[in-house]
């Protein structure tokens, strides 16, 4: 009787351009934050909740070997020897190192869905007697805002009365007027209510996330 195999396409797993050989454990955490100011009946109710960006974290495995391919007498196939085999899980360190070192987004790619322009907060890896020369580790992601303002330049006409006493229309710049959303009022509202209550963030930290001077 004829054998019939099957075989699953499953989706790499990835951090940036790095493939991983298992996520172990994907974690995510979507939040909102409501502000403590009286809500004004009738009002828009979502202008007064603020979305929290997405944190992402993983347990994530790295071998000493690639996974390999089992074959129907129950051997494995490997060509890699034990030396190599630890320059694998020193190639991979190095690699997750420099991702964090570098501060740059990455895209990570995960069982459920595909997270862009994610920060890399944390990077932990415990290793013991168990895991041997493998590399087991942990990272945390979180996804990074990115606002994009809008100027607008507003000119007047005045009034100006020549020799003759006749008027004459000259225009002045008033400058440049950015347009803000009623959820970015109500972030910074929130951010100056915990600086003022002694809160982890600074005026430093606020002027930074906003690119305007902290509000005396």
């Amino acid at each position: 009787m004829a054998e019939i195999a099957f075989q699953y396409q499953i989706p790499k797993k990835m951090i940036g351009t790095f493939v991983v050989d298992c996520f172990m454990v994907e974690r995510y955490k979507f939040s909102n934050s409501v502000t403590d100011i009286p809500v004004e009946e009738g009002s828009i109710i979502s202008d007064h909740i603020v979305e929290e960006p997405d944190v992402i974290h993983v347990e994530a495995f790295i071998g000493n070997t690639e996974f390999e391919v089992i074959v129907n007498d129950g051997n494995s196939i490997s060509n890699l020897q034990a030396p190599d085999r630890m320059a694998r899980v020193m190639q991979a360190y190095q690699a997750l190192k420099r991702m964090v070192k570098q501060r740059k987004l990455v895209d990570v790619v995960l069982g459920l869905e595909t997270f862009t322009k994610m920060a890399i907060t944390k990077f932990d890896i415990d290793r013991d007697a168990e895991t041997g020369a493998n590399l087991p580790f942990t990272m945390e992601f979180k996804k990074l805002k990115i606002v994009h303002s809008e100027e607008t330049t507003i000119t007047a006409s005045t009034a100006k009365a020549g020799p003759a006493g006749d008027q004459t229309a000259g225009t002045a710049n008033q400058g440049t007027a950015g347009t803000e959303q009623p959820q970015n009022n109500i972030a910074k509202e929130e951010w100056r209510r915990q600086i003022a209550s002694g809160g982890p963030a600074t005026k430093k930290d606020y002027e930074r996330e906003f690119g305007v001077p902290y509000p005396q």
